[in-house]
């Protein structure tokens, strides 16, 4: 893969280190991360993950946050520098069209971003999470804008459905 800024967005914390770890590693001194949600449904708290407790929304909210920033920083990513979380509230895509697009322009504009890389774009064949839908389709609005080529990240499927995974 050519040596091109490049922003890796997802629709929450871990897609974008579960469908493009080993790309960014290959060059991360061009890679920019945008996850876009707060990537936390609505809970009853406190509870416990992984032996974490987790005594309210916003923990749950920074929790997530810290692993990401932690796997891109292993990948060789400035996080300071390069990674930004929108902070739509999980499953509220739909409601924040505008300001998706405002972001990943605003992103695209200041870094001089060359290639996009996100969610598949979703169809009848191979239906998405909503927040992951909401975010290749504004993605694919900024690509075609500004005339940046855009990627997507592979689509898996279950061995025993049509459906793509989560």
């Amino acid at each position: 893969m050519e040596n091109k800024k490049t922003i890796y967005i997802g629709a929450h914390a871990d897609d974008v280190i579960i469908n493009a770890s080993i790309t960014i590693h290959r060059n991360p001194g061009s890679a920019y991360i945008l996850t876009m949600t707060d990537g936390v449904p609505s809970d009853t708290y406190p509870k416990v993950l992984g032996g974490i407790t987790l005594n309210n929304h916003e923990a749950y909210i920074q929790q997530r946050l810290r692993e990401d920033k932690t796997a891109m920083e292993v990948l060789g990513v400035n996080v300071g520098e390069r990674y930004t979380n929108g902070k739509i509230p999980d499953g509220q895509a739909y409601q924040n069209l505008e300001q998706i697009v405002s972001i990943i322009a605003t992103i695209v504009k200041r870094e001089k971003i060359q290639r996009i890389m996100t969610h598949s774009f979703p169809g009848e064949s191979h239906p998405a999470h909503p927040d992951h839908e909401i975010v290749s389709v504004c993605s694919y609005i900024i690509g075609r804008e500004y005339g940046i080529e855009i990627w997507e990240y592979p689509r898996f499927k279950t061995n025993n459905t049509n459906k793509q995974t989560e």
